[in-house]
């Protein structure tokens, strides 16, 4: 428990020091300047809320899979079970098209279509047949990585400066969310086994929706 809270105890710290430092730089330009600076922190902090969201899912999905494969009735083998991560192609291949999705629909429509597509694919885990399942981890796999590319794009657009170091804290939540995800749907998965796992990916998707739905601009 407490290898997993540190990492978020660290990052909630440097965001309250970050606010703080943006204050104390902004606060004499008056009180408009530190209105412009909160809407640009809350605007990041959501971009990086669903770095969260989507390697939380990943792990949650590609972790626990393995053991409801490797049981009855279907007692897939290491081979069977290290080969579904072949479907993780279905996510390279669309997305060098997310510029044009991002342009088509506006980046929040785009992301939400996208989780929606996702929810569907959690769904088609709960099926029995394997090539249903299949299909469910290949569209979590391609609606992962897709909302992954686009919400770092979207960190490099909205960081006008210190990209790189934007991007880096990015890649923090993102990890830290990884590790969330592999530790908390263990409980679900003790709990109310395969169903449970995916419940609590249904609800990380739908917390996602939430915070793009009304924090990210069109």
């Amino acid at each position: 428990m407490l290898r997993l809270a540190l990492p978020v105890i660290a990052a909630d710290l440097g965001w309250i020091s970050m606010g703080l430092v943006d204050t104390l730089m902004v606060g004499p330009l008056g009180p408009a300047a530190i209105g412009a600076v909160g809407t640009g922190s809350i605007l990041y902090m959501a971009v990086m809320m669903v770095g969260f969201g989507v390697l939380f899912n990943f792990t949650s999905v590609f972790t626990y899979v393995n053991f409801h494969l490797a049981a009855p009735p279907y007692l897939f083998s290491s081979t069977l079970l290290g080969a579904i991560f072949v479907t993780y192609l279905a996510g390279s291949l669309l997305v060098p098209w997310i510029g044009r999705g991002v342009a088509l629909f506006g980046r929040r429509n785009f992301v939400l279509g996208i989780i929606a597509v996702w929810v569907v694919g959690a769904l088609l885990l709960l099926a029995p047949p394997v090539g249903i399942i299949i299909a469910g981890l290949a569209t979590c796999a391609a609606c992962g990585l897709l909302c992954q590319a686009t919400s770092t794009s979207y960190v490099i657009t909205i960081a006008k400066e210190g990209r790189s170091s934007a991007v880096g804290l990015y890649a923090s939540i993102f990890y830290i969310g990884g590790s969330a995800g592999a530790f908390l749907t263990g409980f679900a998965w003790n709990a109310a086994g395969w169903i449970g796992c995916v419940v609590m990916i249904l609800a990380m998707q739908l917390i996602v929706a939430a915070i793009v739905a009304l924090a990210w601009e069109r």
